[in-house]
């Protein structure tokens, strides 16, 4: 028996719903282990053959999506040609709905979304990829991130890709500097305030209402994939007057930044998941 492993095999940019914690959004890592026989050649199998395949199927089923414990008590669903209506309701007050493209979420027949029900489903998944021979086995992960970092959902209505989908998000940190020193202090601070948060352009709110006396805010737009449209509590919105690229949430937190120390130069390094962002720079 052999077992070939490919660590960090990829990475998901994702949200989810949470009956604690609402609207979460998310970046784990994939690492992959492979375990069979060697075959004529001494390989269990190619590298290059079998990475793609696992990637391509792993995002078509997950990255860039709102996922659904459709098994949840919290939640109901249903279709409608190639619309999907969710509706996910922790408790009397709190509702978040989703309406829009199916290909927009990922319905999970779980009670509950952690890593180790999505590696189990996975696993089922992405079985039919293998001969019978090789079995897979999967570890889905937070990145480890020693500074402030926070969760936040986002959509972006004028992007050509999978970005376009409402409720999709990301695990970051950010690193501020004020006159080129690191303050720490000031990361925390700022990532309590995007904790859990839906980052939105405020021209995108198509409504307001209360439910049980609790006010919620409704977001939509048409995307290139279709119409698109988000409900949750106000206090898990936090709104900006521009749409929310890494690029101008860089600048927003900067300027935001700079109101609380009016007299130091402000560098902020937001990322936006793994491994990439955006700088800003105070004036």
């Amino acid at each position: 028996m052999a077992i070939l492993f490919i660590n960090q095999c990829t990475n998901l940019d994702f949200s989810f719903l949470s009956a604690t914690r609402g609207l979460v959004g998310e970046t784990w890592l994939l690492d992959l282990k492979l375990h069979g026989d060697l075959n004529e050649i001494g390989m269990l199998i190619d590298f290059s053959d079998i990475k793609p395949k696992i990637i391509t199927a792993v995002h078509q089923l997950l990255d860039h999506k709102l996922w659904v414990p459709t098994l949840s008590p919290c939640c109901t669903y249903r279709h409608e040609d190639t619309t999907t209506f969710v509706d996910f309701k922790p408790d009397k007050s709190s509702a978040y709905i989703y309406k829009g493209p199916s290909q927009g979420v990922a319905l999970l027949p779980l009670t509950h979304i952690d890593e180790q029900t999505v590696i189990l489903w996975l696993t089922e998944q992405l079985a039919s990829l293998l001969s019978e021979a090789i079995t897979i086995e999967l570890n889905l992960y937070p990145q480890t991130i020693p500074t402030a970092y926070y969760h936040y959902t986002h959509g972006l209505k004028e992007h050509a890709g999978d970005c376009q989908r409402i409720a999709h998000g990301h695990r970051s940190p950010i690193f501020i500097y004020l006159n080129e020193q690191r303050d720490i202090q000031t990361e925390q601070r700022f990532a309590q305030l995007w904790q859990d948060q839906y980052l939105a352009n405020q021209s995108d709110r198509i409504q307001q209402f209360l439910i049980e006396q609790v006010l919620h805010y409704q977001y939509a737009y048409h995307g290139s994939q279709g119409y698109f449209e988000l409900t949750l509590p106000a206090k898990k919105c936090y709104e900006i007057s521009t749409q929310t690229t890494v690029e101008l949430l860089a600048m927003h937190a900067c300027q935001l930044i700079q109101t609380w120390h009016p007299k130091v130069r402000v560098r902020v390094d937001l990322y936006e998941g793994l491994n990439k962002g955006s700088i800003a720079l105070s004036k």
